[in-house]
């Protein structure tokens, strides 16, 4: 049978038939618990007879469909296309759809060792990577909304900011929390800030209210057009799967955002009293290539800002990169990078950075590795894991390197 194939949907041609061809359509499929669903649409000669959403391994849905669609059709259509095999037609489109779609759509292929793979690509480094996935997250209030802005800005101009060696590449910003006259205010306060004379425009999508599962076909599309493109969805919490700290909402938003778009970022809430990871299912973190976390601290007219990896899949953990918004009457009023001196709160102590890559490698550490991991001396290293009494252990020594670990509490 032969079907054409997209990344959301089956299509199938009946033809020859006079004056016009049968058209099968099969959009925004998805598999469930109960089996797959799907938009089920006949058309006839451009012109759409009936159409439905439904489980697709449903027969009296597929008959109802089939039958309403054949009535509408005229007489000789009808005579050359009867009924019966109408309906075992569009049985076949969603049998397949059901049995051999989803494998249909990728491929098993030979990935020799001997060649050299292709570098990461870093737009922002070291935060944002291209074909990975980042979430930002921390208490309401702490300025993510301002760091997602002057990212997007950051990624349409290609002009350094918070980022060195911030490269250039397609954006498109995504709000399911605010409308558009707050975000114009904001890039206009942005460019203001930045003390440059041009912003370039950003594409901006208004969603506020709108779920994420109503935006993948628009979504999709835009990634299909823009290559290397960066969707940014502030928030995860508006993303509207059900509730955050169901494994299944966590993981159908994962989901969602990785079939929509090869890199993205999106902005998390933490947890009220607990700004150490993002709010909701454990799934968050371990969906996301890179967790990082943003904390502030606010002085008179200035917000320091501190952002911290506590999470990499592709690559050890990055210094804090630290940064000052400064407001006016008029708001944002300027960008500035920091040292670690200028806020001194907002860094992480040795032992707190220590304790979050063991956190990520259950079975140990050397000191070596968790210098890499951590941006830190090995000598400092050394000195915490041996003084912190209580925290780490030896999970091993063989005489010339020590395994390090967490110690479990009582």
């Amino acid at each position: 049978m032969n079907y054409t194939l997209s990344t959301n949907g089956i299509e199938h041609v009946l033809e020859p038939l006079e004056g016009g061809s049968v058209r099968f359509l099969l959009r925004d499929l998805r598999r469930d618990r109960t089996g797959m669903h799907g938009l089920a649409a006949i058309a006839w000669g451009g012109k759409l007879l009936r159409h439905d959403t439904f489980n697709l391994g449903r027969a009296e849905e597929r008959t109802r469909l089939t039958k309403g669609a054949h009535g509408i059709l005229p007489k000789d259509v009808q005579e050359a296309l009867p009924l019966v095999e109408m309906a075992h037609q569009f049985d076949l489109v969603c049998l397949y759809a059901c049995t051999e779609w989803e494998s249909d759509r990728v491929g098993i292929v030979e990935v020799d060792a001997a060649t050299p793979p292709p570098g990461r690509v870093l737009i922002a480094p070291p935060h944002v990577e291209r074909g990975a996935s980042c979430i930002f997250f921390a208490p309401p209030g702490t300025g993510k909304s301002w760091l997602l802005t002057i990212l997007a800005a950051s990624l349409r101009s290609g002009q350094e900011t918070l980022w060195k060696g911030q490269r250039q590449a397609p954006v498109l910003y995504v709000d399911l929390e605010r409308n558009e006259a707050v975000f114009k205010r904001r890039l206009y306060q942005l460019r203001v800030a930045l003390q440059a004379g041009t912003v370039p425009g950003i594409p901006y999508l208004a969603a506020k209210g709108i779920p994420l599962s109503s935006l993948r076909r628009r979504l999709r599309e835009w990634s299909e057009s823009h290559d290397g493109g960066v969707i940014l969805y502030d928030s995860i919490s508006r993303m509207g799967s059900g509730s955050l700290v169901e494994d299944q909402t966590a993981n159908t938003i994962i989901d969602m955002a990785n079939a929509t778009s090869e890199t993205w970022v999106a902005l998390g809430h933490s947890p009220r009293g607990d700004a150490s990871h993002v709010f909701g299912s454990t799934h968050f973190e371990a969906g996301a290539d890179m967790m990082v976390q943003l904390a502030s601290e606010e002085r008179q007219d200035k917000l320091g800002c501190a952002l911290r990896i506590t999470k990499s899949n592709h690559g050890s953990r990055a210094p804090v990169v630290t940064y000052t918004l400064e407001f006016g009457e008029e708001g944002l009023s300027g960008i500035r990078p920091n040292t670690q001196a200028d806020w001194p709160t907002l860094q992480p102590s040795i032992a707190e950075a220590i304790r979050g890559a063991l956190a990520e490698h259950p079975e140990g550490m050397t000191v070596g590795a968790i210098a890499a991991a951590i941006g830190k001396h090995v000598e400092s290293i050394r000195y915490q894991l041996k003084s912190s009494e209580g925290s780490f252990k030896e999970l091993k020594n063989n005489g010339r390197e020590v395994v390090w670990g967490l110690q479990q509490a009582p």
